[in-house]
Order: C-alpha cells, then structure tokens, then sequence
C-alpha cells in the first residue's frame, strides 16, 4: 500500500498526522505544531494495520478503513531497528487501553508551564492517548509527557529513524 507521497509503508512507520477538525486544532495550537495525532503501523496476518489511540481506545483497524474514516495528511518516521518486543508492546494495549482524555488538559498544562501534573510509568500504561502509545511502545523517556509534536521532534531528530 502506498500513500500520498507513494512511500511504501513498513511495520513499525509512525505516521504523524495532520487535520483540522477542533479537537485537532486545540491540540496544534497548545503545542505550536502542525501534527495532532500519532499512529503506528504494524503488520498483522500479512495486512498492514494503524493502530492509535482514538476516542473508543487503543486498536488496530485496516489501513484502508483508517485512511477513508480519518483522512488524515501525514509524515513517515521509520524506525531502523523495529523489533518484536516493540510489537508485544503494541499489541499489549490492544482493545483494552482506554483513550486518557485526562492527560489532554495535562499535557495543554504541561505546554503552559512546563509542569506535568498527570500520571507517570505503570498508572500512565492504564490509559493513553495517541502520542503516549506510539512513544510507549518505542520506550521513550518519559513517554507519559509525549505530545504529538514532541514525538514528531524526537524521532526527526533521532539517528534511529528514517524521516520520509
């Protein structure tokens, strides 16, 4: 499958995503960023799936069924080193990780002043958003404060990753 840019996508690309729904304006305009969401690629039974952190939770769903419902624009970071133990981690939050609306006013908390104030480490894995998931399964440090702008930064800059 092949997106807008004809990149072949790869088990374990993040894409980050740009849209302009309200939600993701809020959240570009607290981080001063164009992405607003974060999702993962991985391949499962041969089909590629994006799994991401969405208001029903973290799941995959089909390539082609995520691209027509979100139609979201997007750049790719691929990992060079993508390893089983990363897709355990994936598949670990799979259908009963619910979606931490608490930690978008954390995180909006957070871009103001610097302080995080919302759970950390094991609490942190209970619940997550888009951003959360994607740099838990890549174990980042402090994976729990992750924004969608900071993991877009973080893996632009990150010799372990390719930017397409």
């Amino acid at each position: 499958m092949k997106n807008l840019n004809n990149v072949e996508l790869r088990e374990g690309d993040i894409l980050h995503c740009m849209s302009n729904g309200w939600l993701a304006k809020l959240i570009k305009f607290f981080t001063r960023s164009k992405i607003n969401h974060t999702a993962l690629v991985l391949n499962i039974y041969g089909k590629l799936f994006i799994v991401d952190s969405q208001i029903k939770g973290t799941n995959p769903r089909p390539l082609i069924e995520w691209a027509k419902k979100y139609n979201y624009t997007y750049e790719i970071s691929r990992p060079k080193n993508f390893s089983i133990g990363h897709k355990k981690l994936a598949i670990s939050a799979f259908g009963h990780t619910p979606y931490d609306f608490a930690s978008l006013i954390f995180q909006a908390w957070y871009q103001i002043t610097g302080k995080w104030i919302g759970k950390t480490y094991e609490e942190a894995k209970k619940r997550m958003y888009c951003s959360e998931f994607v740099a838990y399964v890549f174990q980042m440090h402090k994976w729990w404060k992750m924004s969608p702008a900071k993991l877009y930064e973080e893996t632009r800059n990150n010799i372990n990753f390719e930017n397409l």
